[in-house]
């Protein structure tokens, strides 16, 4: 993934045109210590390829991540709620 059309996080994910994997869906708990589900509907945890990682927006009318090909060019599809899950994340956690 790398960063959508709502992107407004500076440069957490290393730059313009910076790739990053998708880990898991993010809960309420985890983000902020506060068990508020709908708040956090839809927020998935990132690691970067540039190093780091933190929980972004995806949602119906919020698309702060975006599918990007191989070669960190927008694919020009931001991703919606509900994502399939690629194979490489996992939903039960880190």
């Amino acid at each position: 993934v790398m960063r959508g059309p709502d992107w407004k996080w500076f440069n957490q994910d290393g730059g313009p045109g910076r790739l990053g994997t998708l880990v898991k869906l993010v809960d309420a708990e985890e983000h902020l210590g506060v068990l508020v589900m709908k708040d956090f509907h839809g927020w998935w945890r990132v690691k970067w390829d540039a190093g780091g990682s933190n929980a972004y927006r995806v949602g119906e009318q919020v698309h702060d991540l975006a599918m990007a090909d191989g070669d960190g060019d927008w694919g020009g599809m931001p991703l919606q709620a509900p994502i399939d899950c690629p194979a490489s994340a996992d939903s039960s956690g880190l």
